[in-house]
């Protein structure tokens, strides 16, 4: 029966160092600068769109949502068309 007791006590505190070593933080040493730091930056390309994708355009003002077309953002707005079969889309 001891031995048994001895068993438990052993594996909750296995348990017990195996949660506190997983919860410290992982810290670089003092004399080293991680890589990513010491990196200079990648240049990024132009991401293009795949086709028929919807993308937003980044704009500076809100364009004026009224149903009329004639406001200067709408100008420059790419061309999206919807095919749809009887109202069922």
């Amino acid at each position: 029966m001891a031995s048994k007791r001895f068993v438990q006590i052993l594996a909750l505190g296995l348990l017990f160092v195996l949660l506190l070593t997983s919860c410290m933080p992982i810290q670089a040493p003092a004399g080293e600068m991680p890589a990513a730091a010491t990196e200079a930056a990648a240049e990024e390309s132009a991401w293009v769109a795949p086709e028929d994708a919807v993308v937003a355009v980044p704009v500076d003002a809100a364009p004026v949502l009224d149903g009329m077309a004639d406001d200067a953002i709408w100008a420059g707005a790419p061309v999206l068309g919807v095919e749809v079969d009887k109202g069922a889309n």
